[in-house]
């Protein structure tokens, strides 16, 4: 049981992870074409990943996996991509007195959090995910034990150090401008 549960978890951390730096490529890849400039500063953390789309990724991938039918599979990660989104954007602010993104000028939008256009771009890309990309994973079942372990240990460990630092840099710029205001 525990080495199924730790399996379960190494697997859905590198998927996370995975998921994470795909959409931070994706992120530098649709904001430099619509800026018309290379952007590549997205997001919280200073590595290159934005946790949210790993985040949001693995809740769905075995809804994407499951049997139900296609309608059930996208009413059932709108809503999850929803959750997440607007949670996540809402603790960021509460946390660092900051809005992190802001969808306030797009059409049906709640509060600026979350939008009907990119909750649509984000059901197609995490079905397109589930079904083309999620096979292609397979080649982690067949890496040595030992050494997945140990590169899952190490991605945490640089995941959590960046996390640390990223938090509190601008958890330290937050005291600041409160102190200041």
């Amino acid at each position: 049981m525990y080495n199924l549960l730790g399996d379960t978890l190494r697997l859905l951390f590198m998927k996370f992870i995975i998921y994470s730096v795909f959409g931070y490529f994706i992120e530098c890849i649709y904001t430099s074409a619509i800026e018309k400039k290379f952007n590549y500063k997205r997001g919280l953390l200073m590595g290159p990943y934005c946790p949210i789309y790993g985040l949001t990724l693995s809740a769905t991938n075995k809804i994407i996996e499951s049997n139900l039918c296609y309608i059930w599979k996208v009413i059932i990660i709108c809503l999850v991509v929803f959750f997440i989104e607007y949670g996540t954007s809402l603790l960021l602010e509460k946390i660092f007195h900051r809005k992190w993104w802001d969808y306030s000028k797009k059409k049906y939008n709640l509060n600026g959090r979350v939008c009907l256009e990119n909750i649509v771009i984000f059901i197609i890309g995490a079905l397109f995910i589930g079904v083309k990309i999620n096979p292609l994973f397979n080649f982690i079942f067949n890496i040595d034990d030992g050494i997945f372990i140990v590169i899952v240990f190490l991605l945490f460990i640089i995941f959590m150090i960046d996390c640390f630092f990223s938090i509190k840099k601008y958890y330290h710029t937050r005291y600041y401008q409160i102190k200041l205001n």
